[in-house]
């Protein structure tokens, strides 16, 4: 089914890319959008395992890793895909169908409100990456779900509300 409809028939009528508080571009509904509903594809070029350490290396902030442990490098891509931010509390995820990479709506969305998916970081080096997700419950650092209790442990003191690097702070 997929393979069948172009990407951008729901890119265009369903979001767009402007703007965004949390970081840089972000991805924007352009009307009130049920839970379920395919937003956008991550599209972009196959890396060799080289490749992604130099990419890596160089502060690439675009790449995906697939359940089968190939990346994408989104910043290669066309598609909306790559604009997504990281929210500590995401409003849609990553689901794997037909092989393709797609950024589905986890609940209902409202016209103008910003779109956000959880990258799924494990903890490895994650101070290098700091969260600006402004919600009440983010943890500092962009990190996959199942890391924040921990996360909150090691790097935050209580009270916080989303201060990254309160472990500097406290040696």
């Amino acid at each position: 089914m997929f393979k069948t409809i172009h990407p951008r028939c729901w890119e265009r009528k369903l979001v767009s890319a402007r703007n965004s508080k949390i970081h840089g571009i972000g991805v924007f509904a352009n009307q009130s959008i049920a839970a379920g509903q395919i937003l956008a594809r991550y599209d972009g070029k196959i890396l060799a395992a080289e490749e992604v350490q130099c990419e890596l290396a160089a502060g690439n902030r675009y790449l995906l890793e697939l359940p089968d442990g190939r990346v994408i490098d989104g910043s290669a891509g066309n598609e909306l895909g790559r604009f997504f931010n990281y929210s500590c509390d995401p409003s849609a995820h990553l689901e794997y169908r037909e092989g393709v990479p797609l950024i589905i709506s986890s609940r209902a969305i409202g016209r103008g409100e910003e779109i956000t998916i959880d990258y799924g970081f494990d903890p490895a080096d994650v101070t290098r990456f700091p969260c600006t997700c402004g919600k009440a419950n983010c943890v500092g650092y962009i990190v996959a779900w199942p890391y924040h209790a921990m996360m909150r442990r090691l790097y935050r003191a209580p009270g916080t509300r989303g201060t990254p690097g309160n472990a500097d702070r406290e040696k």
